[in-house]
This record gives C-alpha cells, sequence and structure tokens, in this order.
C-alpha cells in the first residue's frame, strides 16, 4: 500500500473499530464477483459481508490511463462513467456506503519524490521509464481526473478530495 493510502487506512481504523478490512487492487465488478458478493454479469446477487473493503483507482482505470494510452475507444471511455455510476447506485442501494477518496500530491512534489527514487540506490527499483513518460502527461491527467470527479461524485458514493501535503479534504461537487 502506497503511503497516501496507508494514511488513509490507519484513519479510517482510528475512528472504527475494524473486524476486517481489505484491499483490493483488481477492478472492483471482478473481485466482487471472485468474493462471492456478485454473481455472473447482473451485479444483482449481493451478500452482506460486514467488512471495510477498500478498493484502488483500478475501476476509474478506463476514464484516465486507459483514455490517455488510447487502450479504449472515445465511446468505451465516456460510457464508463455511466457504468461506474449505475454500479455504485446498485451497491447504495442494496445498502453499501460509499465513500471515494481521491488522493492527489502537486506536479513540484511528484518531481521531487521521482528524483529522490532515481538518486536513491535503494529506491532506484521505484522508478521507471514509464513513469517518467507518463509525468509528461500531467496536465492531460489533470484534466481526466477533474472530469471523473465532476461525473462521478455523486449523493451515493460522493468523492473526498484529499491532499496529503495539506491534510485538507473536501467533497466534490455532485
Amino acid at each position: 500500500m502506497r503511503p497516501a493510502k496507508a494514511a488513509i487506512s490507519n484513519e479510517l481504523q482510528g475512528h472504527w473499530i475494524l473486524e476486517d478490512m481489505r484491499y483490493s487492487q483488481s477492478p472492483v465488478r471482478s473481485h466482487m464477483r471472485r468474493l462471492g458478493i456478485i454473481s455472473g454479469d447482473s451485479g444483482q446477487d449481493f451478500r452482506r459481508m460486514g467488512t471495510l473493503q477498500s478498493f484502488d483507482r483500478t475501476w476509474y482505470g478506463r476514464v484516465m490511463v486507459e483514455r490517455l494510452e488510447g487502450f479504449c475507444s472515445e465511446n468505451d471511455w465516456k460510457r464508463a462513467y455511466n457504468e461506474m455510476n449505475e454500479f455504485e447506485k446498485e451497491l447504495h442501494d442494496w445498502g453499501a456506503v460509499i465513500i471515494k477518496f481521491w488522493v492527489q500530491i502537486d506536479k513540484d512534489t511528484q518531481l521531487e519524490r521521482f528524483n529522490d527514487r532515481q538518486n536513491n540506490p535503494e529506491k532506484r527499483w521505484k522508478i521507471t521509464d514509464e513513469d517518467w513518460r507518463n509525468r509528461e502527461k500531467w496536465d492531460q491527467y489533470e484534466e481526466a481526473v477533474d472530469e471523473m470527479l465532476k461525473k462521478t461524485s455523486t449523493t451515493f458514493a460522493p468523492c473526498i478530495f484529499w491532499s496529503p501535503l495539506t491534510r485538507n479534504m473536501h467533497v466534490s461537487k455532485h
């Protein structure tokens, strides 16, 4: 788990007694299907788990990485907003409480971290040419993130924007 994700997890655990918290980097639907929360493609068969489940950003990959890298068509990534909102609405209607955090650092902090990794032999393995190539697309990613937050923050599944640098949180408007 990355430091920001660990901080959020620790913050949540500090406020609630959690019997079981799971963290997943796999896409939400396939992960829930594997756990038996949903079956088939319908997403209608929900089973209560009594746990807190934390999902990584992969659920939103279609409207960010896949979009910017050309791994899907424009129609596919535009359709994904509706699919995400419909699925999260199904979870909400089932009784799930959905809290989505978007954790972001600024461009200067990212560069500082990249340089630290590049110049530290113990951290060098954490940085690749791909990281530097993606950094060149910062402005495109920022635009995609802004659109994602606007189109997926809903009354039933709000996005909470958190800056670890300032420790400020605010809920994205829906």
